[in-house]
């Protein structure tokens, strides 16, 4: 028990997951205010393109992952999660702003490490340590506050109409 506790690696790949949470969290702010002025299509695209300056120039200081040819199957997974997870998933996060607030939609994709871990344990066979499953319980606890907090303020006062 005391193995599954300790702290794996040098800490750097949480900081970037860190960093990117919070500017995630941050870009959601103009993502907002653009949702109703212009096509989540084109908005999507937009995001993708710029994504895609920024982390061009990091090819070139990567050793390649796969040496030879790549197989078919490796190609096909990355044209199916290009889809599923920049495609339709930007599309809708970006046309959903229209009708949610920025912080309804933040609370909404807190869920998105739990689906994560889900996917994990199912697809790639991954064991969970208590570490994991209390950070779990705390994102859903974190998410169900909001929520319910979220309702209590907008539920009208007693003798208002």
């Amino acid at each position: 028990a005391e193995q599954a506790l300790t702290w794996q690696g040098s800490g750097v790949g949480a900081l970037l997951v860190l960093g990117g949470a919070l500017g995630y969290g941050f870009a959601l702010i103009p993502a907002k205010r653009l949702a109703v002025q212009a096509d989540a299509l084109q908005l999507s695209a937009v995001r993708l393109l710029l994504g895609a300056c920024f982390v061009l120039p990091l090819l070139f200081f990567q050793s390649p992952l796969i040496e030879g040819p790549i197989p078919g199957f490796v190609i096909w997974t990355l044209i199916l999660y290009i889809l599923t997870n920049f495609c339709i998933g930007y599309i809708t996060q970006q046309a959903g702003l229209r009708y949610l607030k920025a912080w309804e939609a933040a609370t909404v994709l807190q869920t998105v490490p739990l689906f994560t871990a889900l996917f994990a344990l199912i697809i790639l066979r991954e064991t969970v340590t208590l570490l994991q499953l209390l950070g779990g319980i705390l994102v859903i606890a974190g998410g169900v506050m909001v929520a319910l907090r979220a309702s209590v303020s907008q539920e009208p006062e007693v003798g208002q109409h």
